[in-house]
């Protein structure tokens, strides 16, 4: 299992609110193969609003309340666009908010020219890990989660070239078998 770096107390939980601006703060981005600022301010657009409460409402399927195409609550989803247009920070910010009592969270952001960074939270600590060949370590920390728990995977930094098919195809195997709590 990659390179575990360190075992640190996992951040509070933000709250997402009406204000147009939101403040992610140092806990969320060290470690993640991100720039690593103090802190980031980040203003929210109408179009990053309604992003961010689909994703919420696909996490929060199991209440009545929510209605969801085709009944289907699994979701391999893109965010799409060019270097520097905030894709990464903007789901930095919504894994913020996600509820650790009732999600584990991975974040991976595949590098081509340095070791790929592997984040994990769960309810009360951060896993953060170095991963030299992503395609043989990733595998093994996914599947070391205890697997009645809720479990969501983002990965950053995905590309068509180099080794990030493979990464693509073990995400999806690893998503099929335990298709109710992924």
């Amino acid at each position: 299992m990659g390179t575990q770096e360190e075992v640190l107390d996992a951040p509070k939980e933000l709250q997402f609110q009406e204000n147009p601006l939101f403040l992610l703060p140092h806990d969320y981005l060290d470690k993640t193969g991100l720039a690593e600022p103090e802190k980031l301010l980040l203003f929210c657009r109408p179009t990053f609003r309604k992003q961010f409460e689909f994703l919420q409402r696909v996490l929060d399927y199991k209440k009545p309340k929510v209605e969801y195409i085709n009944e289907n609550p699994h979701v391999s989803g893109w965010i799409l666009g060019p270097p520097g247009t905030g894709k990464s920070t903007a789901t930095l910010a919504f894994i913020s908010t996600i509820d650790r009592q009732k999600w584990t969270i991975t974040w991976v952001h595949l590098s081509s020219d340095a070791a790929s960074r592997c984040v994990q939270m769960d309810q009360t600590k951060r896993h953060c890990y170095t991963l030299e060949d992503p395609v043989s370590e990733l595998g093994a920390i996914l599947t070391h989660v205890n697997a009645e728990r809720n479990h969501i995977v983002f990965v950053d930094g995905y590309t068509i070239a180099g080794n990030h098919q493979k990464i693509k195809i073990m995400c999806n195997t690893w998503l099929m078998k335990n298709f109710a709590k992924r």
